[in-house]
């Protein structure tokens, strides 16, 4: 004979008081109407306490102190943030002191080149014409050639010849703004993806030797992470994957892994939750998902007086 089911007795589960209890969202942590006179920093005060808002506020914070007490900052610069047109915030961070070090992947470097010299970038794909503009070609990889033939990494020379150079808008540029303050700057292309590789002028063997420089430069610096400094990564992914290989070499190198450092993954939103598994080793990890023009806040933040 089938039994009758029991129901729930509601009376069995334990309460507690509302004041007792751990609330995600508090008065305190809510947003405040932004006064239309007020600072930069004032506006990001009257931001939520809570979510992608109360971990940039913290960020900025973060980097405002590190940059206060000297300690190593490193940004990775991924396409997006340029073509969002980021790059004057992050040429004022390197300006003011803040970085020590700057990586770009291979298409973050072309824009930064075509903004300094042309005033422009990141073209249309549909065009038929997409990626063959030849002063682009002939000069970037002439650059690039002669660089790597002299001994230099991607990035050193692209910065010190727009340097040399001078075009009418060197001031956007952050390989220029690296060289001006000696401060290294790598280029991580991968070879075929970029516009710039299609041109006669592109030579894989440079292109190759340039890239595996900078590699061993950016690795080096990684080290310098240890007790409290900040990896920016600035939408670029973890520079597909360089970083990851990156902080393997340095440990194997150097047989230490940097500990008590930050590491702030600025991603789009659609970006899948997963930061790189070598930067969770030795430092407190954050993910910040939204639009680069959320750089334009923290800069504001960490320059704050």
């Amino acid at each position: 004979m089938r039994q009758p089911g029991r129901a729930l007795d509601l009376s069995k589960i334990p309460t507690q008081s509302v004041r007792e209890r751990e609330a995600r969202l508090t008065a305190e942590d809510l947003a405040s109407p932004p006064d239309p006179t007020g600072t930069a920093l004032d506006l990001l005060a009257s931001l939520p306490k809570v979510g992608a808002a109360k971990e940039l506020n913290e960020t900025a914070l973060d980097v405002r102190e590190a940059a206060r007490r000297g300690q190593a900052m490193i940004a990775l610069v991924g396409r997006e943030a340029m073509a969002a047109g980021c790059s004057p915030l992050i040429a004022l961070l390197i300006e003011r002191g803040y970085l020590s070090a700057v990586a770009l992947d291979g298409t973050a470097a072309l824009f930064d080149f075509e903004l300094a010299c042309y005033g422009q970038t990141n073209e249309t794909p549909s065009s038929n014409l997409y990626g063959s503009a030849r002063e682009v070609g002939d000069v970037f990889n002439t650059i690039v050639n002669e660089g790597v033939t002299r001994g230099f990494g991607l990035g050193e020379f692209l910065g010190r010849s727009l340097v040399e150079r001078s075009p009418r808008r060197v001031d956007l540029s952050i390989l220029a703004h690296c060289s001006v303050k000696r401060i290294p700057a790598t280029v991580h292309p991968r070879p075929g993806a970029d516009p710039v590789h299609r041109y006669v002028g592109a030579d894989g063997a440079h292109l190759g030797k340039g890239a595996q420089r900078d590699f061993l430069l950016f690795a080096g610096q990684l080290p310098s992470l240890d007790g409290g400094g900040i990896l920016l990564d600035l939408w670029s992914e973890g520079l597909g994957g360089v970083l990851e290989q990156a902080l393997a070499a340095s440990a194997q190198a150097t047989a230490a892994v940097p500990a008590g450092w930050r590491y702030v993954a600025f991603v789009n939103a659609q970006a899948p939750e997963r930061l790189p598994r070598a930067a969770m080793e030795g430092a407190t990890a954050t993910r910040i998902a939204g639009d680069p023009f959320l750089l334009s806040f923290l800069v504001a933040g960490a320059l704050a007086e």
